[in-house]
């Protein structure tokens, strides 16, 4: 698939800091060109380089399943990604579309489209990565 044919098909979302915003479906731009729109070009320099941004693919990379990506800076990394902000995106896009089948972050650039995620798991492996990162943030609340 082309990157435009996969740009029209999936719908990109960002959370910086707890402000989520989310695109039009199948809007045809980068994420670059999309903050430039939405914030100008010095403030879409900060998102892209500090928000965990990412996309939702109804086709998803398994069959039947939909696949929901995040990645943060201009390398796509895994690393650094906040994993309350895609689970908050997880909670956005099961209510528009239905559950979300895998969750992949990080992303390898290629040629054809879409990148493959540089980790991929169910919705349920997310969820149980989620649990254990609240359970260790409420430790370190506590300070225990």
């Amino acid at each position: 698939m082309t990157e435009a044919e996969f740009h029209g098909k999936r719908q990109m979302w960002a959370d910086k800091y707890g402000h989520f915003v989310l695109a039009p479906m199948g809007y045809p731009y980068s994420h670059f060109e999309w903050f430039c729109g939405l914030f100008g070009v010095e403030q879409a320099r900060e998102w892209l380089n500090n928000a965990t941004r990412g996309y939702y693919y109804g086709p998803g990379l398994t069959p039947g399943l939909s696949l929901l990506t995040a990645y943060k800076g201009e390398d796509f990394a895994a690393l650094g990604c906040d994993i309350f902000a895609i689970e908050t995106a997880a909670k956005v896009f099961g209510a528009l579309y239905g559950p979300v089948g895998e969750v992949g972050v990080g992303a390898r650039p290629r040629a054809e489209q879409p990148w493959l995620p540089r980790n991929l798991s169910t919705l349920d492996e997310f969820h149980r990565h989620v649990a254990l990162a609240r359970e260790k943030k409420e430790r370190e609340r506590r300070g225990s």
